[in-house]
């Protein structure tokens, strides 16, 4: 995963400054929108089918594949982590499905013309053409273990605590330095071609620990309660991205490469963000992934202790 991220990050760093403050405010309340969302509807299926509120506390971060969100509800849920974690098993796979084919059926579904919207976003967000140099081993050593460092503070605001882990460390590190493109003689302006090749080695290393870790519980859980479970999975991400969609594109109007970034950010999904570069063939997304992604961990956590309450 933090090859994944960094070498994303290092790629959609050039323009990010033009992006946020174009697109900035509609990012943050997009984070709290998808979140918020999930929360809602997370409350409704608990009370319509009478279920443990640790269990579907878990349901929830795992519908939203917020990783940050399941260590807050594991925090404020004492004597009760084995219910959560069991939920967060089951939503965790509907999760990740739920936004890796969102990338791809909604611009079908919605008769979005990517190769337009990327032309679109060219014309909107003028790019700095810097001259790139080679790969650079202690730069990008360098935006891991800052990145690895601002994911351990833990931030503390009385009731609501939270940090943004490892992939939002490092994603913020990577956006950071690599808007900077030199620094102490170190270059994070690199070639594009070996970081599109990390990138895509960091993914797929990625994907394959999170079937290999979570896809043992989901199909051994394939009972009446598991699939109810996996199930409302399903429901909570599909009912909170799309949410977040038809505001973004009706509402706010934004172009569907921000869009898609900023969706995957609102769900804190970096499986669904490989899938939105995929299916769009730009990195460009990742700035709207970089912008969400504070405000929906934000939002996770504040959302959580509320369920769990």
């Amino acid at each position: 995963m933090i090859l994944f991220i960094s070498s994303v990050g290092l790629l959609a760093s050039k323009d990010i400054i033009h992006v946020i403050k174009k697109y900035g405010l509609k990012f943050i309340f997009l984070g709290f929108l998808i979140t918020s969302s999930g929360m809602f509807f997370t409350t409704i299926l608990k009370k319509l089918f009478n279920a443990n509120k640790y269990i579907f506390s878990g349901i929830f971060t795992g519908a939203l594949t917020s990783s940050p969100g399941f260590a807050s509800a594991l925090e404020t849920s004492k004597f009760h982590e084995t219910q959560v974690g069991y939920g967060y098993a089951l939503g965790y796979i509907p999760g990740v499905l739920v936004v890796v084919l969102s990338m791809y059926l909604l611009p079908k579904i919605f008769k979005i013309n990517i190769e337009k919207e990327l032309q679109n976003l060219k014309n909107d967000v003028k790019e700095t053409q810097y001259n790139e140099k080679n790969f650079d081993f202690i730069a990008f050593s360098l935006i891991i273990i800052i990145g690895i460092i601002i994911g351990k503070i833990k931030f503390n605001f009385g009731v609501v605590k939270f940090s943004f882990g490892i992939t939002g460390g490092v994603l913020m590190s990577s956006l950071f330095f690599g808007n900077l493109k030199q620094f102490l003689g170190m270059n994070f302006n690199m070639n594009t071609y070996i970081l599109k090749n990390i990138k895509e080695l960091g993914l797929l290393i990625f994907l394959s620990s999170v079937g290999l870790r979570y896809g043992y519980t989901s199909i051994n859980s394939l009972n009446s309660k598991g699939i109810l479970y996996i199930i409302s999975a399903f429901i909570i991400g599909f009912l909170s991205l799309l949410i977040g969609f038809l505001f973004g594109r009706y509402v706010f109007k934004m172009n569907w490469i921000m869009l898609s970034g900023a969706l995957c950010g609102g769900m804190t999904s970096t499986p669904g963000l490989g899938a939105a570069i995929d299916s769009t063939k730009s990195d460009d997304v990742t700035a709207g992934y970089g912008a969400t992604y504070p405000f929906a961990l934000i939002g996770m956590v504040i959302f959580v202790i509320l369920l769990n309450n």
